[in-house]
């Protein structure tokens, strides 16, 4: 299967967070991005798969997201601590956006059909 969705830049962080949110919900790997998934700490196979579960879900931010975004995420031990990371910058950068151009923003991002 394959997707394409444009990389996270400063204005499209609602877009391109409901767009992996897509993606990632149905492989079951969601749930490592808010924490409801915990390492498993006994089993060696658990251990194993969780952490290759992360570190695919990690690939997956990472190359979705622009170059200068990668600071954000490059040292996070976790997907869970990279997805907060880019959570906090983009949340935060919001409510800078005048309402004007967050509605414009919203509008735009609507399918055409929307309107009919």
């Amino acid at each position: 299967m394959s997707y394409t969705i444009k990389a996270l830049n400063v204005i499209n962080w609602i877009i391109w967070k409901e767009r992996i949110e897509t993606i990632l919900n149905p492989h079951g790997v969601h749930r490592d991005i808010d924490g409801t998934s915990k390492r498993p700490t006994m089993d060696k196979d658990e251990i194993t798969y969780w952490d290759k579960q992360d570190y695919v879900t990690q690939t997956l931010i990472l190359n979705n997201i622009k170059d200068d975004k990668v600071v954000h995420v490059s040292h996070a031990k976790t997907i869970k601590e990279a997805w907060e990371n880019l959570e906090t910058i983009h949340e935060m950068r919001r409510c800078e956006i005048p309402d004007a151009e967050f509605k414009a923003i919203l509008i735009m991002s609507l399918p055409k059909s929307w309107g009919t």
